[in-house]
């Protein structure tokens, strides 16, 4: 038993020195990449910034005017400040494609502006493509300071009283998996739920959704969090998604997920009944 426990220790060491050298020869890469990128130059025509309104959210579009075309994929990179504040626009082409304008969206619910109109400055600060080790030198114009209108902005808040969940998955599986379940509640999920509001392709790496995350209740189908939620900020009709979930290591799995927004706008709070969740009585507030 000695040679066992002597034999994996060693096996854990060699483990970790070839992770740790993994990861210097990544770093490496990366700065020798960095190091080496050729530059171009290209010229910015025009910058366009309205209100407008996409898939569920409210917020400005920024629209860029090149000159020329580039390629865009998925290792297109720009960096800009809005209001004085550094973003990354990240591309997510499935398939590259050329274009000669690049739309750039910001939900106003993260710029926690008021309603009414607004001055909203940006400039332009770099934009590199990773595979082609290209960075773009940005001539023409590059800052912008324009009016735009945001609508009536509210702020949620949410209270649980009580969920209940079903015992088992769609599959009729535990929705925790243990070799030896000393108790039937170890099959039981960690509950959580969630507030998320929702996010369109063009703020996608600038905005992957307002989050809100109960603490975690373990091994339990009956649960409730009896204090109000961090603020969500959202314009009247931006998509509110609330998600219980079973809470894990890395992935949460989803038990149950239902749009809030109608209910939100009329301040109703009855109980509701969604995906694998049986109960969920909670009261909101709406600012």
């Amino acid at each position: 038993m000695q040679s066992f426990h002597i034999f994996h220790s060693r096996n854990s060491y060699v483990y970790i020195i070839i992770c740790f050298l993994l990861q210097t020869s990544f770093l490496f890469a990366q700065k020798t990449e960095v190091d080496s990128l050729i530059t171009k130059t290209i010229n910015v025509k025009e910058i366009l910034m309205i209100t407008e309104r996409s898939k569920g959210l409210t917020g400005v579009k920024i629209s860029l005017k090149l000159d020329s075309m580039i390629v865009a994929d998925d290792s297109l990179r720009i960096n800009y400040r809005l209001n004085d504040k550094l973003y990354t626009r990240k591309f997510n082409e499935l398939q590259p494609k050329l274009i000669d304008e690049i739309a750039i969206f910001h939900p106003f619910a993260i710029l926690f502006v008021t309603s009414g109109t607004h001055q909203i400055s940006f400039a332009l600060d770099k934009m590199i493509d990773i595979s082609k080790r290209t960075k773009y030198l940005l001539e023409g114009v590059k800052e912008d300071v324009n009016s735009v209108q945001v609508p009536t902005m509210h702020q949620l808040q949410v209270q649980v009283n009580y969920t209940k969940v079903t015992p088992k998955t769609p599959k009729g599986k535990a929705w925790d998996f243990h070799l030896f379940p000393r108790t039937t509640a170890d099959k039981y999920p960690d509950l959580i739920y969630t507030l998320e509001s929702e996010h369109n392709d063009a703020s996608r790496g600038i905005f992957s959704g307002q989050f809100f995350r109960a603490h975690k209740q373990k091994n339990t189908l009956i649960a409730g969090w009896p204090y109000l939620s961090d603020n969500i900020y959202f314009c009247e009709g931006d998509a509110i998604l609330l998600c219980v979930k079973d809470a894990d290591l890395i992935f949460h799995d989803k038990i149950g997920c239902i749009s809030i927004s109608k209910m939100i706008l009329q301040e109703k709070s009855v109980p509701l009944e969604f995906g694998s969740v049986l109960k969920f009585d909670y009261e909101m507030i709406v600012k």
